[in-house]
């Protein structure tokens, strides 16, 4: 598969993360994506940027190291409503968002129709693009009316790689199952690296082999076609 795209980076402004943005850039270059993305962590993780952070982002250029450099936030999804940690001025200076569920940012108590409603009222946010790593099996959700809306609203399914290690694990086998479903309902999708180490930018090799094993159209997954991806992501 001809991965051209990897939108889901974090730089060493998250500070769990070891590279900068020149470091991504250069690495993803050298591994052949035309197009990479930065996401770091919203405001509400303990070691997320400050919003002026993001607020500046517009400083950095639309090119480097001859890659299209698109700049983008990960949202913590703070509740069951769908509340999100930027504010609305900020959020739409970028290209895009990602919105994620982290536990210890969201109650740990919450239901699968708590956190159910969470995605769905999150989809409704203006430049929401992705849904982050939903087949997390500490989130339990009902995938069903999430993948139903995603397609509604054109919102992309990640299939985050790093989520198929060590990071959450019993991902893969939810996965599985949720890209089956995803299927089925036609939903666009994306593979995703969630690098935190600019050696990390495009190893997608778990994610490519779970599309793979469930068949997954590669018409639907939109950084497997340059072409379909800018559609997507007009650019």
């Amino acid at each position: 598969m001809n991965i051209c795209a990897d939108l889901h980076l974090h730089t060493i402004a998250s500070q769990h993360a070891y590279s900068t943005v020149t470091e991504y850039a250069k690495q993803a270059s050298q591994n052949g994506l035309s197009v990479i993305g930065i996401t770091d962590h919203g405001p509400a993780m303990n070691d997320g940027p400050h919003e002026y952070f993001f607020m500046n982002l517009r400083i950095l250029p639309e090119h480097l190291e001859g890659v299209r450099l698109l700049k983008g936030i990960e949202l913590n999804i703070l509740d069951d409503e769908g509340t999100i940690d930027l504010k609305s001025t900020i959020l739409s200076t970028l290209d895009y968002a990602i919105a994620s569920y982290h536990p210890g940012i969201s109650p740990a108590y919450y239901s699968q129709k708590q956190y159910t409603n969470g995605y769905l009222k999150v989809m409704d946010k203006p430049l929401v693009k992705i849904l982050g790593h939903i087949d997390n099996p500490a989130i339990p959700v009902d995938y069903e009316s999430v993948l139903l809306k995603a397609k509604e609203k054109n919102v992309l399914i990640e299939i985050n790689n790093s989520s198929y290690g060590y990071i959450r694990p019993g991902s893969y086998e939810v996965g599985k199952k949720m890209l089956l479903l995803a299927k089925e309902i036609g939903n666009k999708i994306i593979l995703s690296s969630d690098a935190h180490f600019h050696e990390q930018v495009g190893v997608l090799d778990m994610s490519i082999q779970l599309a793979k094993e469930v068949n997954y159209p590669e018409d639907l997954i939109v950084n497997s076609n340059i072409n379909l991806f800018k559609e997507c992501f007009n650019v």
